[in-house]
C-alpha cells in the first residue's frame, strides 16, 4: 500500500509548493527584520510550526483514499456554510472585516474552508454529470447557486477581495470540465452587467474608494493611496535584482504597513 503511495505521488506538485514554502520563509524572515522590532522574529517560529502541523495533515490526507472525500462533499461543504453563518452572527471583527471566528483562544477563518468546500462539490459535481461535448449555461446553473452561497456570505462579511476568490474557483473547474462557446459569452455578458450594477449599487463608498485608489494611488498618497504609493517606491528602489537581503530601507524604516502578510514581495 505505501509503495502504491510513493509511486501515485504527484512529486512535481511536492516540489513546487516546498519551494514556495521555503520562498516564504525567507522572505518573511526578512519581513521581520526591522530595525528597533526583534521581538517580531517569533512570527517565524510561528510560521515554521505550522508547517510542521501542515506536513503530518498531508501525511494523513495522502495515506487516505480520495474517494473519502468524495463521499464527504457534502457534508463538509455544509459544515463550512454553517461556521460562516456563524461568523456573522458571533464573528469577531477585524480591520473592518467581521471574518474571523474565536473557539477556545484559537481564531479561524471560516472563509478558507468554504473555497475548499466549494472545490469538493463542484468537483463531484462536474464528475458526476459529464457532458462530453462541454457543458451549457442551463447545466451550469446548479454548481453557479452552489457558488454563490458562500460567495454571499463571504460578501457580508465586507471582506470584498475574499469574494472574488469564489467566482475563480468556479470559473477555473468550470474550464476544466469543458465549456461551450454560447456559455462563455452568456457568462461574459452576465458577469459585465453584475459587475457593473455591483460597483454602482452594491459597493458600499469605502469598497468604491478602495477600487478607485487601486487604480490612481497618486491621487490619495498620503491616505487611501498610502500602501500603493510605498510599495511601489519599495520595488523601484530595489529595481530588478532588489536592495540585497535584509537591505530593504522601505521596510526597515517601517514605510511598508503589513510588511510581512499583504506586502511581503
Amino acid at each position: 500500500m505505501k509503495r502504491k503511495i510513493l509511486e501515485n505521488f504527484n512529486w512535481s506538485l511536492w516540489s513546487a509548493v516546498f519551494a514556495l514554502v521555503g520562498i516564504g520563509l525567507v522572505n518573511l524572515y526578512s519581513a521581520l527584520n526591522v530595525w528597533g522590532e526583534g521581538g517580531m522574529v517569533h512570527l517565524f517560529w510561528h510560521q515554521l510550526i505550522w508547517i510542521g502541523i501542515g506536513l503530518l495533515i498531508l501525511v494523513v490526507f495522502v495515506s487516505m483514499d480520495y474517494r473519502f472525500w468524495y463521499k464527504l462533499c457534502w457534508f463538509f461543504y455544509g459544515l463550512s456554510i454553517l461556521l460562516l453563518v456563524l461568523v456573522l452572527l458571533v464573528g469577531k471583527d477585524v480591520s473592518g472585516n467581521k471574518s474571523w471566528l474565536e473557539l477556545g483562544g484559537f481564531s479561524m477563518q471560516p472563509s478558507e474552508f468554504a473555497k475548499l468546500g466549494l472545490v469538493f462539490v463542484l468537483a463531484k459535481y462536474f464528475s458526476d454529470n459529464p457532458q462530453p461535448m462541454g457543458y451549457g449555461f442551463k447545466e451550469l446553473l446548479k454548481p453557479l447557486g452552489l457558488t454563490c452561497v458562500p460567495m454571499f456570505l463571504v460578501l457580508m462579511e465586507k471582506d470584498l477581495g475574499g469574494t472574488l476568490f469564489y467566482p475563480l474557483i468556479f470559473a477555473t473547474l468550470a474550464y476544466i470540465a469543458r465549456l461551450r462557446k454560447k456559455a462563455v459569452i452568456i457568462f461574459f455578458c452576465i458577469i459585465s452587467v453584475v459587475g457593473v450594477a455591483a460597483y454602482q449599487y452594491g459597493l458600499k463608498p469605502y469598497q468604491k474608494e478602495r477600487i478607485r485608489v487601486f487604480l490612481n494611488p497618486e491621487a490619495d498618497a498620503r491616505k487611501g493611496g498610502y500602501h500603493l504609493v510605498q510599495s511601489k517606491i519599495a520595488v523601484g528602489s530595489g529595481q530588478i535584482f532588489g536592495k540585497g537581503y535584509l537591505k530593504g530601507q522601505i521596510n526597515k524604516l517601517r514605510y511598508l504597513p503589513d510588511r510581512h502578510t499583504d506586502f511581503i514581495f
